[in-house]
């Protein structure tokens, strides 16, 4: 994988909504093997600026499972030039200050009406239904700083390993470059809100990676503008049928209704007849 212009984007970045805005379009890049089940991440989207009630703002959220437990995950990204550490080999204040704040998202969420609150507006993306019992664990994910300041001295490296606890994990912004698996864009949502969302970006190749998004989620709970709906028809979703509320079940792109299983399976036989005279 070329890490060329991720490197220069890190290296001459103003600020970290520059990041975020390079991240949403080339989600690849995100470090989601620190929180990830058997599943991947679900449906293959994630969303940007999710918020926690009106205190908060995590800069991405995803979704993982397995066949009986969630994994919510919120992720705080900060400005990857700031310092991890002082010339003493103690924090520096801003990377405290980030870690405190993703502290903060934990405490807001061991409350029980916030947790209520945080579920109820994921509700429509958590699919199937059956598993809306199954249990849920939200963990959190800062993506602080660079790998050549961690590594300076071991003091470095195991002063920043002890951040890690069972439920907050702290990676550099290079720390995707060792990971061996690929993965792949991300479609993107934004919320729209409280229960809502918008689809903010799709990847060309969505429909590779695609676990069934426009099967599970409705068009009551999901906005896609004309631009995102082209692309989508381009790779060959009938996206007109998903907003009169039929669900893409065949093949992940085709609607599971009898009238439009037999025009698709007619069109194909008779493409097949024409090629075959």
């Amino acid at each position: 994988m070329d890490f060329e212009e991720y490197n220069d984007v890190l290296d001459n970045c103003k600020d970290e909504n520059e990041v975020q805005r390079y991240l949403e379009k080339h989600g690849h890049l995100l470090p989601v093997n620190n929180w990830l089940l058997g599943h991947q991440v679900d449906c293959a989207f994630i969303i940007s600026k999710f918020r926690l009630g009106n205190q908060y703002i995590s800069d991405f959220a995803y979704l993982t499972k397995c066949s009986d437990e969630w994994y919510v995950v919120f992720v705080e990204i900060e400005n990857p030039n700031r310092k991890i550490f002082n010339e003493d080999d103690h924090f520096n204040c801003h990377f405290n200050r980030a870690y405190e704040q993703v502290q903060d998202w934990q405490r807001y969420l061991n409350d029980s009406n916030h947790r209520t609150q945080i579920l109820n507006s994921l509700k429509c993306l958590r699919h199937p239904q059956i598993m809306l019992d199954d249990n849920v664990t939200f963990k959190y994910l800062l993506i602080y700083g660079r790998k050549n300041d961690r590594d300076k001295s071991n003091i470095r490296r195991n002063r920043f390993l002890q951040k890690k606890t069972d439920d907050i994990k702290v990676c550099t912004f290079d720390s995707i470059k060792s990971v061996k698996t690929e993965f792949p864009d991300y479609m993107v949502l934004s919320p729209k809100g409280e229960d809502r969302y918008k689809v903010k970006y799709v990847p060309k190749d969505f429909e590779a990676y695609d676990q069934g998004f426009f099967a599970r989620m409705s068009s009551k709970d999901i906005d896609i503008d004309k631009k995102w709906l082209e692309e989508l028809k381009q790779q060959g979703y009938k996206m007109d049928c998903w907003k009169r509320g039929i669900p893409l079940a065949i093949n992940n792109k085709y609607p599971d209704t009898p009238d439009k299983l037999f025009d698709k399976f007619s069109v194909r036989h008779m493409n097949s007849r024409k090629s075959n005279n």
